[in-house]
């Protein structure tokens, strides 16, 4: 499986296992991160899609409630 290489994703090379924390480290927070961002937007898209009559079909489609 190989992903196109459009230059924004760089592979992480360990050249020692001192380095290896400070990769770990870098990755779990990157992902909470990522995880905190995404996690957001969904709650907003949610609670927009609950405030609105249940004529909308646009919001439900978009968040897989319809």
């Amino acid at each position: 499986m190989s992903i196109i290489n459009l230059g924004l994703i760089k592979r992480w090379e360990i050249r020692t296992l001192n380095e290896l924390p400070g990769v770990m480290l870098l990755s779990i927070v990157s992902g909470l991160l990522g995880g905190i961002i995404i996690g957001f937007g969904q709650q907003k898209a949610l609670s927009r899609t609950l405030s609105i009559n249940s004529t909308d079909w646009w919001w439900k489609t978009l968040i897989g409630m319809g």
